[in-house]
């Protein structure tokens, strides 16, 4: 199954795009590739866009949030932390699932 998550100037602010944009692209690619549901996967990041693509294995219960709670991770561990605020809060609004950590 394929998968892909991006993020975009038409789904995310510049300053989470900003923030993603540093993120090591290939540190990103290993850590999801070695998870054991995936069989393959590639990230892109640039400065105006962000893509996961994964080749997931069937069948996976709930791929779709599955595969985004595992790039939200590899994204947390991989990209800079953002002032006045917890590291994972940026990649949990831009998967919609708030961290709960952070204050507004």
């Amino acid at each position: 199954m394929l998968f892909c998550l991006t993020a975009n100037h038409g789904n995310a602010d510049f300053e989470l795009l900003d923030r993603i944009s540093h993120t090591s692209a290939p540190a990103a690619s290993r850590r999801l590739a070695a998870l054991e549901f995936v069989r393959g996967a590639v990230v892109l990041a640039t400065c105006n866009r962000f893509e996961v693509y994964l080749d997931l294995d069937d069948p996976l219960a709930a791929p779709d949030a599955v595969a985004t709670e595992a790039v939200v991770a590899a994204l947390a561990e991989h990209s800079p932390p953002t002032p006045n605020c917890c590291a994972r809060a940026p990649m949990h609004t831009w998967a919609r699932a708030p961290c709960g950590t952070c204050s507004p």
